[in-house]
């Protein structure tokens, strides 16, 4: 089994994306099969950026698209946090999936 560190550096959120009333935060079980990812069961209304913690023991992986796999997508190490922006002026789905068995993540969109 790999072995995952958690980031060195922590993640900082400036005055170019801040906090605001409008801001949605939440956190979703990542199955095994593609599952979309967004905080409140549906994408924050011009998104700028999603921030995601994997809160669980296993990987996972994000892409833009539903076939996500190990293969197509990005991988989230346990423990890390990765932050994607994005157009607000364009709806971008954002897919997920845990390898072997679902995981839990924290996230935030701005």
């Amino acid at each position: 089994m790999p072995q995952y560190s958690l980031p060195l550096n922590p993640v900082q959120i400036t005055a170019e994306t801040p906090i605001t009333n409008t801001s949605q935060f939440g956190s979703k079980k990542i199955l095994t099969t593609a599952t979309i990812v967004n905080a409140t069961g549906i994408d924050l209304p011009n998104r700028k950026s999603v921030m995601l913690q994997n809160n669980s023991m296993n990987a996972i992986y994000i892409s833009n698209r539903i076939t996500v796999s190990k293969t197509e997508g990005i991988l989230i190490a346990p423990g890390a946090v990765t932050t994607i922006n994005t157009d607000p002026n364009v709806v971008t789905p954002i897919y997920a999936v845990s390898i072997g068995v679902a995981s839990i993540v924290s996230i935030l969109e701005v």
